[in-house]
């Protein structure tokens, strides 16, 4: 059997951008895919941050521009298994920290009870915030996770790490988002003359692309860009990891 996927990241709503929303539809309307993956930060959750901010939108306005958005992804292709790796933007607002959240308030900001938006967000299979294998999507040889580190190397290196917590099989193209900027599908090196077999690829930011939000006015932002992975991967016990059963890219925004 043969699963087909579209995968994409960080949203932030409600600061997402319309055109990378359009795009991203019409590419799953175009793929037909059995999944529809996002891995995580589909809400900026500015109201859980430590850090200030001048807004002026409230977190329910963040779970109802979240809820439109992955209503608009389901619609696009109604049959796709759809799945939500939390990213680090979700976990703030569920984490015990009174910093962000109170904690006799913490219970009224779970999602999937809000009265109105849960249900949209119930459809949607969640995988924690977590760096291990519970924080992973499996499909066949490929790991879906949103991502924790922001260095040069941290593709490679995350997706070898996430690799090992999956059980180490060789063959793997790990998935991820959380830095913003989109890579193309790239083979893992132990140095610069032996390749490992292992691949990673990065889908940078549906919702900012190279937009700069208030707190990286300081930053560079210049490799930030809108892109999705897409691709499909063998399935089944047919498939014994003695080779590469899947073909994937990694599709620019114009």
């Amino acid at each position: 059997m043969i699963s087909k996927f579209v995968a994409a990241s960080c949203i932030h709503a409600p600061f997402q951008d319309e055109e990378g929303r359009e795009w991203l539809c019409s590419t799953i309307a175009e793929v037909k895919p059995t999944h529809i993956i996002i891995l995580g930060d589909v809400m900026d959750a500015v109201a859980a941050s430590v850090h200030g901010d001048e807004v002026s939108h409230s977190l329910e306005d963040e779970f109802e521009s979240a809820a439109g958005y992955l209503n608009s992804l389901r619609e696009a292709w109604p049959e796709a298994k759809c799945v939500w790796n939390h990213g680090n933007h979700d976990d703030n607002i569920l984490r015990k920290d009174p910093r962000r959240i109170p904690a006799d308030l913490r219970s009224l900001c779970d999602w999937n009870n809000h009265k109105e938006f849960g249900k949209e967000f119930r459809r949607w299979k969640q995988r924690p915030y977590a760096k291990s294998k519970k924080g992973c999507y499996q499909l066949g040889q490929i790991i879906f996770y949103h991502g924790f580190d922001i260095s040069v190397n941290s593709d490679q290196d995350e997706g070898l790490q996430m690799n090992y917590a999956c059980g180490a099989h060789p063959w793997r193209l790990t998935v991820r988002g959380h830095t913003h900027r989109p890579v193309d599908i790239t083979q893992a090196r132990r140095t610069s003359k032996v390749l490992l077999p292992n691949w990673h690829c990065n889908v940078g930011s549906i919702g900012l692309g190279n937009r700069q939000p208030e707190y990286m006015l300081r930053k560079d932002t210049s490799l930030w860009g809108r892109a999705a992975c897409v691709g499909e991967v063998k399935m089944g016990r047919a498939s014994r990891k003695v080779a590469k059963e899947w073909e994937a890219e990694i599709r620019r925004m114009p």
